[in-house]
């Protein structure tokens, strides 16, 4: 069984570039976005991630929790020196546009030096719940019982 279906989300595309694809589950507020090839450089993920920030802007303007599962497919996200970056930059701009809870997948763990809940963004009280999983099953299961939790 299509594990999406599983945990009652049906996605639909709404976003694709030279290196991932983004679809919307928009009952449920989750936004999935798989990286399908590894980029050379953190500024070409740049717009992918602008689409993704304005989306879940506007759909926690309505006090929605909004959830983001995020899957890589080949490798690691990025190099070695860009985990700055993403700990300090993206982090933050991710919880500040109110996605409070992400699921990561990949078979080599971009996060694994901070994985944990409650990471910061730059505002009083914004932050998010961040989960590391090796398959995209276990992840859409935590993402669905977190959205019953709340």
């Amino acid at each position: 069984m299509d594990p999406f279906i599983q945990a009652g989300m049906l996605f639909t595309p709404i976003y694709q570039d030279d290196y991932s694809k983004v679809s919307i589950s928009e009952n449920n507020y989750c936004i999935f976005q798989c990286y399908y090839q590894h980029p050379d450089s953190k500024e070409l993920l740049r717009p992918s991630m602008e689409f993704i920030l304005t989306l879940a802007k506007d759909w926690s303007a309505g006090a929605i929790a909004v959830f983001y599962m995020l899957e890589v497919e080949e490798g690691e996200l990025l190099p070695s020196e860009d985990i700055t970056w993403v700990r300090k930059d993206v982090i933050p701009q991710l919880a500040d546009a109110g996605i409070r809870f992400l699921a990561y997948v990949s078979q080599n763990n971009l996060f694994r030096q901070f994985s944990h809940d409650n990471l910061p963004g730059s505002f009083p009280g914004r932050s998010l719940s961040l989960r590391i999983f090796q398959d995209r099953q276990d992840a859409l299961l935590w993402l669905g019982q977190v959205r019953q939790a709340i």
